[in-house]
C-alpha cells in the first residue's frame, strides 16, 4: 500500500451507509456481496462483504487476527485484484471508480494507503525525498512538489523530521511520515492497516491527531486496528469482522456502550485503558526483586548507540536479569530499548562498557 497517490467531481452521496444502494460518489468505499480467495489459499478471506462508507465517515474494521480487515483495506484501495491475485466476485467502486476494470494508477491519486510496518512501503531512504515521491511518480513540476511537501509538513508538524534519514527516526516518526506521505496527492480516501500496532502512547496521540485532521477536513478514512481505546470519539462506525464475515456494524455511540465481557467474547481488545493502567502503576511500586538471587544476563557501565549524523548514545544503569523472570522494557518509541535488546544479543556493538552472561 505505498504512499504514491485527476480527482472525478463529487457528485451527491446515495445510500445510508449499511447496504444501500451502490455510492459512486467521489470519497465513497462500496461494497457489494464482495468475496475473494488469495491464490493457493484453501479458504475465502472475504466472504459476501456488503458496506457502504460515505465520504468523510471514519470506521474502524475490528476483530480476531486473520478475520478479513487487511484483506478488505485492500479491496477498499484497489490492491485487490490488481495486485494481490486470487478469485474476486462482487462489485467494489471506490471513489466511484470500479476496482475491478480501472487500472491501479487511477485510484492512487484518490487513495492514500498506510501501512502496518511503515518500513515495508517506503520507496527512499531520505524523509523528504520519500514525500516528494508520490508527486514525482506522477510527473509534477518540481515547485508543485516543493510546495505540496512544505504544505504536508506544516499540515502534520513534520518540518523537523525533513531531509532527515528514514532510518534513524523512531517508530513513531516513521509512521507520521508514511501518513504524510499517503497524502501528497490530496486524496479522497485514507487507509491504515493497524497503524499504532508498533506506537507507543505519545506516537499514538500524535496518530490520533493526524487522523481526526484528516477528518476535520473532509477524507474517508478506513482504519484496520486491534488497539481500539485510542479511537473513542473519533470513529464514527466500528465494522466487526470474523471468518471473512461482517457479524456486526455498530455506531459508535452503540459500540462504546458494550459491556467488557461483550468486547472480549468477540475477541476484540478493551475500550477503556484505565482499569490497566492502574494496575501497571500498582506493580511497579512493589517491592523489587532479590539483589541477592545471582543473574544469568548483566550490564556494567553500560552504554549503547549508533554513530553519525543521526546516531544517538545512551547510559544504561546497571541490569541484572535472572533466570526464570520476564522483563519488559517500557519508554517512548526513540529511548533506546530496541537498541538495548540488540546489543544485549550482539547484533549491535556496545559503545562502552559490559556486558555479562553467567559471570562472563
Amino acid at each position: 500500500m505505498g504512499g504514491n497517490q485527476s480527482q472525478p467531481n463529487a457528485t451527491a452521496i446515495i445510500g445510508t451507509g449499511k447496504g444501500g444502494p451502490l455510492d459512486t460518489s467521489a470519497g465513497t468505499i462500496a461494497s457489494r456481496g464482495i468475496s475473494f480467495t488469495y491464490d493457493h489459499a484453501a479458504e475465502p478471506a472475504l466472504r459476501d462483504i456488503t458496506l457502504t462508507v460515505p465520504a468523510g465517515e471514519c470506521i474502524v474494521l475490528c476483530g480476531a487476527s486473520g478475520c478479513g480487515k487487511t484483506s478488505y483495506t485492500r479491496v477498499a484501495n484497489g490492491l485487490i485484484p490488481s495486485f494481490f491475485h486470487g478469485a474476486f466476485a462482487g462489485n467494489q467502486t471506490t471513489c466511484g471508480l470500479d476496482v475491478e476494470t480501472v487500472p491501479i494508477d487511477r485510484l492512487t491519486p484518490l487513495v492514500g494507503s498506510v501501512f502496518q510496518n511503515p518500513k515495508t512501503q517506503y520507496f527512499n531512504a531520505n524523509v523528504t525525498d520519500e514525500l516528494a515521491f508520490p508527486a514525482e511518480n506522477i510527473g509534477l513540476p518540481a515547485e508543485d512538489i516543493n510546495r505540496r511537501i512544505t504544505a504536508v509538513a506544516e499540515r502534520f508538524g513534520i518540518g523537523h523530521l525533513l531531509h532527515r534519514s528514514i532510518f534513524h527516526l523512531s517508530g513513531g516518526q516513521k509512521q507520521r511520515i508514511a501518513v504524510a506521505a499517503a497524502t501528497m496527492l490530496g486524496p479522497r480516501v485514507v487507509v491504515l492497516d493497524e497503524p499504532t500496532s508498533n506506537l507507543d502512547a505519545n506516537a499514538i496521540a500524535d496518530m490520533r491527531a493526524m487522523i481526526e485532521q484528516m477528518k476535520d477536513e473532509g477524507l474517508t478514512i478506513v482504519i484496520a486496528e486491534h488497539r481500539l481505546a485510542w479511537l473513542n470519539g473519533v470513529a464514527d462506525r466500528y465494522v466487526v469482522f470474523d471468518g471473512g464475515h461482517i457479524v456486526q456494524d455498530y455506531e459508535a455511540d452503540e459500540f462504546l456502550s458494550l459491556s467488557p465481557g461483550c468486547v472480549a467474547a468477540m475477541g476484540l481488545r478493551a475500550l477503556d485503558l484505565q482499569p490497566y493502567r492502574h494496575r501497571i502503576a500498582t506493580l511497579a511500586s512493589s517491592p523489587a526483586a532479590d539483589e541477592c538471587t545471582s543473574a544469568l544476563l548483566g550490564t556494567h557501565n553500560l552504554t549503547i548507540g549508533y554513530k553519525g549524523k543521526d546516531g544517538f548514545t545512551r547510559a544504561i544503569p546497571d541490569l541484572r536479569f535472572r533466570a526464570g523472570e520476564i522483563t519488559g522494557l517500557m519508554g517512548n518509541n526513540g529511548c533506546g530499548k530496541t537498541t538495548l535488546v540488540r546489543t544485549l544479543t550482539g547484533l549491535i556493538k556496545p559503545v562502552s562498557g559490559r556486558i555479562e552472561l553467567n559471570g562472563v
